[in-house]
């Protein structure tokens, strides 16, 4: 599976703290919403349309 660490998504901060202990996963996600365009923090994940 391959990752763009450029481009991160925003989560809920639980799933951030949890996510960030995962060396990994470092760096793939964010809590701060305003930081990016892609949101997996709902029941649904959005992504812009382009």
């Amino acid at each position: 599976m391959m990752f763009f660490p450029c481009v991160q998504v925003h989560v809920r901060q639980q799933k951030f703290d949890l996510y960030n202990t995962i060396q990994e996963m470092d760096g793939l996600f964010t809590a701060d919403g305003r930081s990016t365009q892609l949101h997996a923090c709902d029941k649904y994940v959005s992504v812009p349309f382009m």
